[in-house]
C-alpha cells in the first residue's frame, strides 16, 4: 500500500509513542505533516517575495541609495513579506480540502508536505548562490514524492525541465 506513511508512522510510534494506538498515530502524523506543510509554504512565500529574486542584487542596492525613505522603505517590505507568508500559511492551512485532509488518517498530508517541500527547495534552489546541495535535496525529495503519490509527476516534470 502506502510504505512511506506506514514506515514513518511504525518507526516513530516504536521509538516514542508505544502507549499508542496506530490509527491514533496514523492521524497524528497527519495533523503534523499538514502543519509543517503551512509552515514550509509560509517559508516559501517569505523566500520568494524578497526582491533580489525577481532583480540583481547590484540594482536594489542602487535603488536603495537613490531613495531618501530607505528605513521605511525596508520596514514596508519586511512588513508586506511576513504580512504576505503568514496569510498565506494560514489560508493554506484553513481551506477545506487541507483541513479534511490534514484530520484525516490518508496519505494526502503526506503528499501535501512533500509537495511543499519541493516548492521550498525550489525557492532556495533560486535564492542560493550554490544550489548544488538544494538541488540533490530536491531531487531526494521529488522521488521520495513520487513514491508516496504518483500526481506528483504533474510537478516534478515541470521542475525538473526547468
Amino acid at each position: 500500500l502506502y510504505t512511506i506513511i506506514v514506515y514513518v508512522v511504525a518507526s516513530f510510534g516504536k521509538k516514542f509513542a508505544t502507549d499508542y494506538s496506530p490509527a491514533y498515530l496514523v492521524n497524528i502524523s497527519s495533523c503534523v505533516f499538514g502543519s509543517v506543510a503551512s509552515g514550509l509554504i509560509s517559508l516559501s512565500v517569505f523566500h520568494f517575495n524578497d526582491e533580489a529574486i525577481f532583480c540583481g542584487h547590484n540594482e536594489i542596492q542602487n535603488k536603495s541609495r537613490k531613495e531618501s525613505n530607505q528605513g521605511l522603505r525596508s520596514a514596508l517590505q519586511k512588513f508586506s513579506r511576513c504580512s504576505s507568508a503568514i496569510s498565506s500559511g494560514l489560508m493554506c492551512s484553513f481551506s477545506p480540502l487541507m483541513w479534511q485532509y490534514n484530520i484525516s488518517a490518508e496519505v494526502f498530508a503526506l503528499h501535501n508536505l512533500f509537495v511543499a517541500s519541493i516548492v521550498y527547495a525550489l525557492t532556495q534552489f533560486c535564492v542560493r548562490p550554490d544550489p548544488v546541495p538544494t538541488s540533490a535535496a530536491g531531487a531526494l525529495l521529488c522521488g521520495l514524492a513520487l513514491t508516496n503519490q504518483h500526481t506528483s509527476v504533474l510537478l516534478v516534470l515541470p521542475i525538473s525541465v526547468w
